[in-house]
């Protein structure tokens, strides 16, 4: 163990469980001293002030990739008040703040000193998460929808049936499987809507777990094709409530828990409407560490393919093959990328049959051996 870090024991294990451990301050002790605290009835508490030694590594409750794991030397060591190990001193500088929560720090210290292995833990999604009386991990308060008609309703304009028609998009299909609506007009949502398509995200309380209740926590609010020329900074194309952190969520994951083969990413609500079953969206190409964690506990125990749009100079590929990398690194043992066929700018424009032909030539082998139900 190297003598000149002030907690070697403490370096030894993070370097063995993670391999790669930057220090910062090193040598630096910092500041400590004991007070009564008289909020808990005057028992003697250890503060920690001043800069110190710590230890930084990839934080394992966020599938952070960039070392945001701040651990304070003294993690684990006797507090001089209490006699008990210090767990609180670690940080996570992630906006996922996984170490606000107490279940996680004490997770970490019993799989530094007792070996205990850390589970696959839900995802943190709020910036403050609450605790339920029962201690279990909440998600923030479901979101209201804008008053619409199902996308399949007799009311609803010719011109919006007949985006959707063209696209090759079935309303019967879009209200069945995600409950898709057109919104003519609701000046109480923020911000207000008008004459958009829109499409609840869907979340359960517990996000991997499938007999958790489901709760629609956000959506996306698309214009029609018709209003497309007013397009501009006062009436952009997409629309999401005021507060909705799209980062933090896949579009589509509810279904895919249910279903069995391979999870397909995919940028846009579209294109996981295109693929039917199977598919999740990250809305963009720029996967948040949130979405990211979600993927990799989902990639552990099936494969998934990373399927981008075909954008000029290949960005969108090596934003794929980059995910990919991120996926394989975080112990997901089966990840593809899959690329639209010749001709086909992005996933919503191929057919269905086109789609999962391109993940089953990333897999190597053929649609009919993906174990799905495509069809349906």
């Amino acid at each position: 163990m190297h003598s000149s870090y002030l907690n070697p024991s403490l370096h030894a294990r993070l370097q063995a469980n993670y391999s790669d451990v930057k220090v910062t301050n090193a040598g630096m002790p910092g500041r400590s001293y004991t007070i009564p605290d008289w909020g808990r009835g005057g028992r003697l508490t250890t503060r920690y002030e001043g800069e110190a030694e710590h230890y930084h590594v990839n934080c394992p409750f966020c599938g952070d990739q960039r070392g945001r794991l701040a651990i304070h030397y003294r993690f684990g060591t006797p507090d001089p008040a209490t006699n008990r190990p210090v767990t609180h001193l670690v940080y996570c500088h992630n906006e996922t703040h996984c170490m606000e929560d107490r279940e996680n720090r004490e997770q970490l210290h019993l799989s530094l000193f007792q070996g205990i292995s850390l589970p696959v833990l839900p995802l943190i999604l709020s910036s403050s998460p609450q605790l339920s009386a029962s201690g279990s991990l909440q998600l923030s308060e479901p979101c209201d929808l804008p008053e619409g008609l199902p996308i399949n309703d007799e009311q609803i304009p010719s011109e919006v049936r007949s985006y959707i028609s063209q696209r090759r998009f079935d309303v019967n299909v879009l209200w069945k499987r995600w409950r898709v609506l057109y919104c003519a007009a609701d000046d109480s949502c923020s911000p207000k809507i008008s004459r958009r398509i829109v499409a609840p995200y869907f979340q359960h309380r517990a996000p991997l777990d499938s007999s958790s209740k489901l709760v629609i926590v956000g959506y996306v609010a698309r214009l029609v094709e018709s209003d497309e020329v007013r397009v501009g900074s006062y009436n952009p194309k997409y629309l999401m409530p005021r507060g909705f952190k799209k980062s933090r969520y896949l579009y589509g994951l509810h279904r895919v828990l249910k279903q069995p083969g391979p999870i397909v990413v995919v940028e846009g609500i579209t294109d996981v409407w295109r693929l039917r079953s199977n598919a999740v969206a990250v809305i963009g190409t720029d996967v948040s560490n949130q979405q990211r964690n979600l993927l990799a506990q989902l990639g552990r125990r099936r494969p998934i393919v990373v399927f981008f749009d075909n954008d000029p100079g290949d960005t969108a590929l090596q934003m794929a093959e980059n995910v990919a990398a991120q996926l394989r690194q975080l112990q997901c043992p089966e990840v593809y990328v899959a690329q639209p066929p010749a001709g086909r700018q992005d996933v919503g424009e191929c057919t269905r049959l086109e789609a999962w032909k391109a993940v089953a030539r990333s897999m190597g082998t053929t649609v009919k051996k993906l174990g799905i139900d495509w069809l349906t």
